[in-house]
């Protein structure tokens, strides 16, 4: 749903704060060599999902108008941000070079800028937006009964998701690109009640198979000493994307669950409210701090005050970054009324 035109479903924001905060963890667990950063790193695939949901319904009388708007909404802050960290990179480290910035400015790599690695996501969701239209035409199209949707998905997922990334768009992970179009999917059935019955089995199903292919990984990854080929790792590899995969959306139904049973107040939404505008800014710009050349935990030996510093430093640039991406905005939209 989209605020301002119907009533707000705060339980996609509470998803999207709580794996807002998943990210910024992993990328603290992964400077201090923790293992639970590649567990807290599932909050990539929550976003995946819930943008999904978001985008399902979303009715665009001109496509090239919703893309463009999508498009300047993400790119603004991604070369505000980017073109800022380069200037910095190149003052005051000896490993920038032009191969690397031109990689950045073209979403295609980040070589040796670490604090930047993270940005990877831009280029998997804007190619999302572009196919958002399509698959919901499609989709639209076999509404009419649930074999027609359950056909629909499968179509999608093997011809889009399997076919199209792993044969043509191998430069996309396959199973990030299945978790946004699941998300597409669901926000379909939740739209309407004839499909609660399916939706429901669905929810089931994926929560249970979570289940299943995480324990399995667990067992492999730290109590079963696996000697694979390089084929069977591939495999591997693939199904522990899926198992990821699996774990992000069954988190986003508990988390939606566990906020639609708390008793909300207005000091919750002005939360979660605060956190929807920051939210995009506060992914952009944290890793920066946390990894890298400009680490702060690099030149801090308390952890503890590391950690902290580095999040006032996020807080900080965050709030910087919206307010001259808004600046840009004024400017490409003339007046306030027609902001992004």
């Amino acid at each position: 749903m989209i605020k301002g035109k119907q009533k707000w479903d705060y339980s996609i924001s509470f998803v999207r704060m709580t794996a807002m905060i998943f990210i910024v963890t992993c990328h603290f667990f992964q400077y201090y060599q923790n293992e639970l950063a590649f567990w807290f790193n599932v909050g990539v695939q929550m976003f995946f999902f819930i943008s999904g949901l978001l985008h399902a319904n979303r009715e665009e009388t001109n496509w090239f108008e919703g893309i463009k708007k999508s498009f300047l909404k993400l790119l603004v802050p991604y070369y505000i941000l980017v073109t800022i960290a380069c200037i910095f990179w190149f003052g005051f480290t000896s490993d920038a070079n032009f191969i690397d910035l031109v990689n950045i400015f073209t979403l295609h790599s980040y070589g040796k800028f670490i604090g930047l690695h993270h940005l990877w996501f831009v280029a998997y969701i804007l190619l999302a937006y572009i196919m958002t239209p399509l698959v919901n035409k499609i989709l639209k199209c076999l509404e009419k009964s649930k074999t027609h949707m359950i056909l629909g998905i499968i179509v999608v997922l093997i011809g889009g998701g399997v076919l199209f990334f792993e044969r043509f768009a191998t430069y996309y992970n396959s199973a990030w690109m299945i978790c946004y179009f699941l998300g597409l999917w669901m926000g379909k059935l939740q739209k309407s009640s004839d499909f609660s019955l399916l939706l429901n089995c669905v929810k089931i199903i994926v929560c249970v198979c979570a289940i299943i292919f995480n324990f399995f990984q667990i067992l492999c990854d730290y109590f079963i000493e696996l000697n694979l080929s390089p084929i069977m790792q591939t495999i591997y590899n693939k199904f522990c994307d899926y198992a990821h995969v699996l774990l992000g959306i069954s988190l986003v139904f508990l988390l939606r669950y566990i906020y639609q049973k708390i008793n909300c107040f207005s000091l919750e939404h002005y939360i979660l409210e605060k956190s929807d505008k920051y939210s995009y800014y506060i992914y952009l710009t944290h890793q920066i701090f946390i990894l890298g050349n400009f680490s702060i935990c690099s030149v801090i030996d308390s952890p503890i005050i590391a950690i902290t510093l580095a999040c006032g430093f996020i807080l900080l640039s965050a709030l910087i970054l919206y307010f001259l991406a808004n600046e840009v905005f004024r400017v490409v939209y003339k007046h306030e009324g027609n902001k992004v």
